[in-house]
């Protein structure tokens, strides 16, 4: 960004022209910038949470096991 003025006054073009090529040049590096981050953030989404769903899992699997022993000792004290 700092460079981008003396950049810009270097080039062969009209200057008129010098908002405009600024403009898409910032909109370029932005929409880079936003698709670099969002690929990131979904790589290391699922680094991140694929031992937690599988950890939910788990403790899930535990609790309906957990539910259905209870069901069992309830069905064998009433019998």
């Amino acid at each position: 960004k700092r460079n981008l003025d003396g950049f810009l006054n270097k080039l062969p073009v009209n200057k008129k022209f010098l908002p405009i090529i600024k403009g898409v040049i910032f909109l370029s590096a932005s929409l880079t910038g936003s698709t670099i981050g969002h690929k990131l953030g979904k790589k290391v989404a699922e680094i991140w949470d694929s031992p937690l769903d599988a950890e939910l899992r788990m403790q899930k699997e535990l609790y309906e096991r957990e539910k259905e022993l209870k069901r069992q000792e309830l069905r064998d004290t009433k019998a």
